[in-house]
């Protein structure tokens, strides 16, 4: 792993093995607003009256910019989230960690990140954050339905498994092709 600088101050991490970055050059929190948030209308689900919390599957957790753009909208809201990420790589998450000066925003969530991967549950008043190591199985989730599924699609974490279980097919691998099935994964 190495951190990857770009021009508008932001960084990601790259796998010196492959070449592969984890964000585009916007950033990994602009990325996670424009590619995530916006589309999924999270703002706008904690602004509704809910009988539960927001349940959001995280498939792909990476350096958790995704799930923690889900908790400040959550924060800013006063909304109820439940997240389950899924991942089975946590280095890219560690090394970031481990370097707070190229990730200011990972490293004002810090604490929660630790206590998510030492203890693999975070909770703070009405968000719930779990982690479920390894490769995406939507039984791990429990009783928990997806209401949003923000998924990475550069992950590999069963891809076929979360189309299967939404009623996709197995070559869907774009979130934005998600969302549009999303009903057939929500609670019902």
């Amino acid at each position: 792993m190495r951190i990857i600088a770009f021009a508008n101050g932001t960084a990601s991490i790259q796998d010196i093995h492959d070449g592969h970055a984890m964000h585009s050059d916007i950033g990994p929190q602009k990325e996670a607003r424009a590619v995530y948030l916006l589309p999924s209308r999270l703002s706008e689900r904690f602004a509704r009256e809910q009988a539960g919390p927001v349940v959001l599957w995280d498939v792909g957790l990476g350096i958790a910019a995704n799930a923690i753009a889900a908790i400040e909208v959550a924060l800013e809201h006063n909304g109820r989230l439940e997240i389950h990420s899924f991942e089975s790589r946590l280095d890219g998450l560690k090394f970031a960690l481990n370097h707070p000066a190229e990730f200011p925003w990972l490293d004002r969530h810090a604490p929660k990140v630790r206590a998510l991967l030492e203890q693999k549950e975070w909770s703070e008043g009405q968000i719930l954050w779990r982690l479920h190591e390894g490769e995406f199985d939507p039984s791990l989730a429990g009783a928990s339905r997806a209401d949003v599924v923000f998924y990475d699609f550069y992950s590999n974490s069963g891809v076929s498994r979360l189309s299967r279980d939404c009623g996709l097919s197995s070559r869907t691998t774009a979130w934005s092709v998600l969302t549009l099935a999303r009903p057939r994964c929500a609670r019902q």
